[in-house]
């Protein structure tokens, strides 16, 4: 894990007290055919009951991997995934909820992208935050 994906990692663990399975991967897709797809993060929020799918873009260049999760040829994929085969149809009362931790100068193109609007207006739920930003937030609490 790089830097950013191990704070990340932390402040989802030791600050906010979910259960994350780090590098979950997707190996097949809703159809049952070879598919593959890793995610990053796949952390459970008892308390708000609460599935997160989380990517983790550190790179200065735009964070085409994290938007392309929000196309959906791949949340139609992954999310089912997640629920019937890592999760084994458990937590279904659960909502899902794309989070993505980026680089804070990319948030506002990634809230422009088409699959962005098209994923909310489907109804799924994104949030997208500063990587800046919450290396901050966890100075703070430190400091």
């Amino acid at each position: 894990m790089e830097f950013y994906e191990e704070l990340v990692h932390f402040c989802l663990t030791a600050v906010r007290q979910f259960t994350v399975l780090p590098q979950a991967g997707v190996l097949h897709n809703s159809e049952g055919k070879d598919w593959k797809a890793d995610l990053d993060f796949v952390a459970l929020d008892f308390r708000s009951q609460t599935i997160y799918q989380i990517e983790v873009s550190c790179s200065s260049e735009y964070p085409v991997k994290a938007v392309e999760r929000l196309h959906e040829k791949n949340y139609k994929n992954i999310e089912p995934y997640i629920r019937h085969e890592i999760l084994r149809n458990e937590l279904s009362s659960f909502k899902t909820i794309w989070w993505l931790f980026v680089r804070e100068r990319h948030i506002a193109r990634i809230q422009k992208e088409p699959c962005y609007s098209s994923y909310l207006e489907s109804d799924g739920q994104c949030k997208v935050q500063s990587l800046e930003k919450m290396l901050d937030e966890f100075k703070e609490r430190l400091g």
